[in-house]
């Protein structure tokens, strides 16, 4: 994230950062009572379609650091299916025009919080490490994270949920469209209450941060999320338990699953990676019971998904996995691109599971030589270093290779400039 001076951190920091001291009383986290719709809207940004009155609205958005009501209103709707929850926002803003001018993050997980964007935030008291976060900025552009017990440090921005969005705009407000499946978000069939925040970021002259519940602060704080209630899914059958592999696995896999009732009905196993799907692995539950072997078959990362259709219901998804760790996965946490004459290559790599890991090995390559060496993993950290004093100044090719102990490996390449200062 880029510096900013100290008299704009208050609103130009990451979403809903902390600008005031909070008040000796605060307001309790607001609630809602949400009804079903009986046909999904079409996402396109607009609310004609009947879904939407079927939907609740929310209002009076206060500030985030004191429960002050926001200058530019906003407006949430808010309904849902058996299968996904539907959020549409109406945010009014006078200056529409000129903000449709300011430079905007337009790649998937780009900085959408450096933009005018909405955010919706999703977590489960029973889970209170877990939490989803979707942003949408006036293009349309997505960004969003999941952290929990595994991300305690840091947030997953390279985990893609399902959502589905789209943006229109009017003369003077832009309208946000969400669907969110329940399955993105793990949000089990039988439970009724989730607990969100929906917030709002604003730039330039008449910017401000604002919240449907006032986090008093960062808007990342689960305890002062608000709840959504009466979400019954009928005809979703509910899951009593689930033995899914360890996130840092892969090879030949069993999943074992007990549904809450002694239900009949085919499941499905599907693997996304890359935006393509492939079924893993379909079996039969039989007395609401199932043991389903499967095997993942490369490194890298992906996502299961859990599909379930009971004898005489319609299909549902259940079940999607977060964004899979293989051990062979790998991540140049840091990394030298370009470097004077003379110097050391460096580099950092973070290891989903090091202890698989037969031994790293590292080759830089160019017209004028090459240097290289290898390492045994010890630690989720690796760092890979280079003495690269005898290479002329060019253009270089880096190569990594990570050898399993079982004789898979896993390779990985990127450039290298060496300039004479």
């Amino acid at each position: 994230m880029k510096m900013i001076p100290l008299l704009l951190t208050a609103l130009l920091t990451s979403p809903g950062l902390l600008v005031a001291a909070a008040p000796d009383e605060k307001l309790p986290p607001p609630e809602a009572v949400l009804r079903a719709t009986a046909s999904p809207p079409e996402i396109d940004g607009n609310f004609s379609e009947p879904a939407w009155k079927d939907s609740v609205r929310l209002g009076d958005f206060k500030l985030n650091t004191t429960p002050v009501p926001a200058q530019a209103k906003t407006t949430v709707l808010v309904t849902y299916d058996r299968d996904n929850l539907y959020v549409g926002f109406i945010c009014l803003e006078p200056e529409l025009q000129a903000k449709l001018q300011r430079p905007m993050a337009e790649e998937r997980d780009g900085n959408v919080w450096e933009d005018e964007c909405i955010e919706v935030y999703i977590n489960d008291v029973s889970r209170s490490t877990e939490q989803y976060h979707v942003l949408v900025n006036l293009r349309n552009t997505v960004m969003d994270l999941f952290s929990g017990e595994k991300f305690r440090q840091h947030k997953a921005v390279e985990w893609n949920g399902h959502w589905q969005s789209a943006v229109a705009l009017g003369p003077d407000e832009w309208r946000v469209e969400l669907k969110i499946p329940f399955a993105t978000v793990n949000f089990p069939a039988g439970k009724t209450e989730l607990r969100v925040n929906f917030c709002r970021e604003r730039y330039g002259a008449s910017g401000e941060i604002s919240s449907w519940s006032c986090p008093y602060g960062d808007f990342d704080k689960p305890e002062r999320s608000g709840v959504l209630k009466n979400i019954i899914r009928a005809d979703v059958a509910e899951i009593a338990s689930l033995s899914w592999p360890d996130d840092s696995t892969w090879g030949e896999q069993q999943l074992e699953l007990q549904f809450a009732a002694p239900v009949a009905g085919r499941l499905t196993l599907l693997q996304e990676k890359a935006g393509q799907l492939q079924v893993l692995a379909e079996g039969q539950v039989q007395q609401g019971r199932i043991s389903l072997p499967y095997f993942l078959e490369e490194p890298g990362r992906w996502v299961l998904l859990l599909g379930f259709q009971e004898q005489g219901k319609a299909e549902s998804i259940l079940f999607a996995s977060h964004n899979q760790l293989n051990p062979a996965l790998f991540d140049l946490h840091r990394t030298t691109r370009i470097m004077p004459y003379g110097g050391r290559f460096q580099a950092l790599a973070r290891l989903g599971n090091p202890s698989v890991l037969q031994e790293i090995s590292c080759r830089i390559t160019g017209p004028a030589g090459q240097q290289s060496a290898s390492w045994r993993p010890e630690q989720e950290f690796s760092p890979i270093t280079l003495d690269c004093s005898t290479l002329s100044p060019g253009l270089y090719k880096v190569e990594y290779l990570f050898q399993l102990r079982n004789g898979r490996s896993v390779a990985h390449q990127h450039s290298l400039l060496i300039f004479t200062p």
